[in-house]
């Protein structure tokens, strides 16, 4: 298995930042580097953001989502509906606000 496949490493990061929050920007980082990835972030299928962990390397790019308004017009809740079907009302409704 080659140094991008650690998978143990981010499990054991992820269990670090669930049982310490301050942790998730590192247990991102692991993720990243595990699977060769520019970055890593945890999104919701349901609740709110901007409040989720994001890798060093993409926290500038999280921080001007939010700032910069896209986080109210981002394409991926499209397909919430079909995603989520039992939430399809919530989901809509949060959306159109």
């Amino acid at each position: 298995m080659g140094a991008h496949r650690n998978l143990d490493a981010v499990g054991a990061a992820f269990t670090e930042a669930a049982l310490d929050p301050t942790r998730w920007t590192a247990a991102m980082d692991a993720a990243a580097e595990a699977t060769g990835s520019a970055g890593a972030t945890l999104l919701p299928l349901r609740g709110r953001l901007p409040e989720v962990p994001v890798s060093e390397s993409i926290g500038a790019a999280a921080e001007d989502y939010i700032r910069n308004g896209w986080i109210h017009r981002d394409e991926r809740f499209r397909g919430m509906d079909a995603l989520l079907p039992s939430s399809r009302s919530s989901i809509s409704r949060r959306l159109t606000k």
